[in-house]
């Protein structure tokens, strides 16, 4: 199994169980808000100390979450668009060879999307199945739904009738372009990291993950919130008090990421287990699952953004 294709396999699993955490956290989990780590005036604060968390004041008003969607990059809106995904990373390879961050990930992304995402639907090598077939499992077809299968399926059928291991393995992309800077793939190394301790003997995992998810939270791109909070998860497994996951979409939404109905995190949660309506976005989704604990879901969505903004990552457990 391929680096890349592990964190795909780690990345789904977790997605399961941030569902889970959705529901366990509806009654039961004591509210919490982010603190500034305080050291003592004789000596010097921790390079990287985790959050500090302690009670909230019950009878605060927290702010009312509302969210606006940001415009995706170019090459993330032509990706999405794009019927044909061949022709998609024929037209960036050079480029992404050159070593330009954007196009190198979305070479990894399409490699992945045609490979592990495909045969997450249809299978692969002898197990493959045809369209006709697949749309027919009701196991298949009510786990993704029909638009996504169809909308994979045609995306991808000229590069997997193509010599797809001409454009080499996802993962190198993937590495490639967080070595060059771009947040998105900085934010899947880090979660790469924290879940395989990295492929090289002696490697520093943890000095790796932190550097990159730090390196991601810093473009304060919102794309980014949930592969680095599950990487932040991982990094402090070992602490009782940790920030939950759905605060972090909810900061993610707030920024600006898509949380509309039917967007890809919105999707996700719904894959994972999670009955949705039609028309519910994430914060829709959060706020019905949560309940009265969504107003203190969002109050501490406003403290991640507020520490990313300051670059108080210590705070967020960096």
């Amino acid at each position: 199994m391929t680096r890349a294709r592990l964190l795909i396999l780690v990345a789904s699993l977790v997605a399961v169980a941030a569902a889970a955490v959705l529901y366990a956290r509806r009654d039961t989990s004591t509210p919490v808000e982010i603190v500034a780590a305080q050291a003592p005036a004789t000596s010097p604060a921790p390079a990287a100390a985790g959050p500090a968390i302690v009670p909230t004041d019950a009878g605060a008003t927290p702010p009312t979450a509302t969210f606006r969607t940001r415009l995706p990059d170019p090459m993330a809106a032509t990706f999405e668009a794009t019927d044909d995904l061949l022709a998609f990373i024929e037209g960036i390879q050079d480029v992404a060879q050159s070593g330009d961050g954007p196009a190198a990930y979305y070479m990894y992304h399409a490699l992945e999307r045609c490979q592990t995402e495909y045969g997450r639907r249809f299978g692969s090598g002898r197990r493959e199945r045809p369209l006709d077939e697949v749309l027919t499992d009701e196991s298949i077809v009510s786990h993704f739904g029909v638009e996504d299968i169809l909308r994979i399926h045609g995306q991808c059928q000229r590069l997997r009738e193509s010599d797809i291991a001409r454009f080499g393995p996802a993962d190198d992309w993937l590495l490639k372009s967080a070595d060059a800077g771009y947040p998105r793939a900085q934010a899947e190394a880090a979660l790469w990291f924290v879940q395989t301790g990295g492929s090289a003997p002696n490697t520093d995992s943890s000095g790796q993950a932190r550097g990159f998810a730090r390196a991601a939270l810093s473009s304060k791109d919102p794309e980014v919130f949930p592969a680095v909070s599950l990487a932040i998860e991982g990094l402090n497994r070992e602490k009782t008090t940790k920030l939950p996951l759905d605060s972090w979409y909810v900061a993610a939404c707030l920024r600006g990421l898509d949380c509309g109905p039917g967007a890809e995190l919105t999707r996700t949660l719904c894959r994972a287990g999670t009955t949705c309506n039609p028309n519910e976005s994430t914060l829709d989704l959060i706020r019905r699952l949560t309940g009265a604990r969504f107003a203190e879901i969002e109050r501490v969505a406003h403290e991640i953004n507020d520490a990313i903004d300051a670059g108080r990552f210590e705070e967020l457990g960096l």
